[in-house]
C-alpha cells in the first residue's frame, strides 16, 4: 500500500512538473499573422485605414526611410538580437501612439530587448509630459510585456485592446 501510494504521489508531482514548465516552449505563432492582427485591429478603430501611421520594418535594410535607424538608435537597440521587429506609430507629433512587436533571437536577449523598450518608454514620457497632456494619458498608460521571445511595447487609447491580442496567441 506504502508504495502504490508512493508511486501515485510521485506520478502527481512529475504531471505538475511538466504542466508548470515553460509555458511557451512548444506554441509555435507566427510572428507576420500577429502584427497583422495587431495592425487591424488599429486600422478598425481608423476606419478601416492607416493614414497617418508609419509602419517600419526594424530588419529592413533596403529601405530609403531612415526610421528604423533612428528607433534602433534612440532605444539602443541592438539589431541582431532581433529575428523580427515591426512598428506603428503616428507620423505626426501630435499623436503618440506607437506599437513595438519584436521576435528576439534568443530568449537569452528579452530582458536586453526590454531593457530598450523601457528607454523608449522613458524618452516618450519626457517628450509628452509637457507637450499634450491628452497624449501624456497615453504614455502613462504604456503596457510592455514578454511572452516567450515576443515582446510588445503599446502607446495606444486602448492599449489592453492590443494587449489582449497578444495574449491571445500564447493561449
Amino acid at each position: 500500500m506504502k508504495k502504490f501510494l508512493f508511486f501515485t504521489i510521485s506520478a502527481i508531482i512529475v504531471g505538475v512538473m511538466v504542466g508548470c514548465s515553460s509555458e511557451n516552449e512548444n506554441i509555435d505563432i507566427s510572428f507576420s499573422d500577429l502584427y497583422e492582427d495587431i495592425k487591424g485591429k488599429i486600422s478598425n478603430d481608423m476606419d478601416g485605414e492607416l493614414a497617418g501611421y508609419l509602419e517600419i520594418d526594424l530588419l529592413d535594410e533596403d529601405t530609403d526611410d531612415p526610421s528604423a535607424e533612428i528607433y534602433e538608435e534612440s532605444m539602443q537597440l541592438d539589431r541582431d538580437q532581433l529575428a523580427n521587429g515591426r512598428i506603428i506609430a503616428a507620423a505626426m507629433n501630435v499623436n503618440a501612439d506607437e506599437i513595438i512587436l519584436i521576435e528576439a533571437k534568443e530568449e537569452t536577449q528579452v530582458d536586453a530587448i526590454e531593457e530598450a523598450l523601457e528607454r523608449q518608454k522613458d524618452q516618450e514620457y519626457q517628450i509628452w509630459e509637457t507637450y499634450l497632456p491628452d497624449q501624456f494619458e497615453k504614455v502613462k498608460n504604456n503596457i510592455i510585456k514578454t511572452n516567450g521571445k515576443y515582446l510588445l511595447y503599446v502607446t495606444y487609447e486602448d492599449p489592453e485592446a492590443i494587449e489582449n491580442i497578444f495574449d491571445n496567441y500564447f493561449e
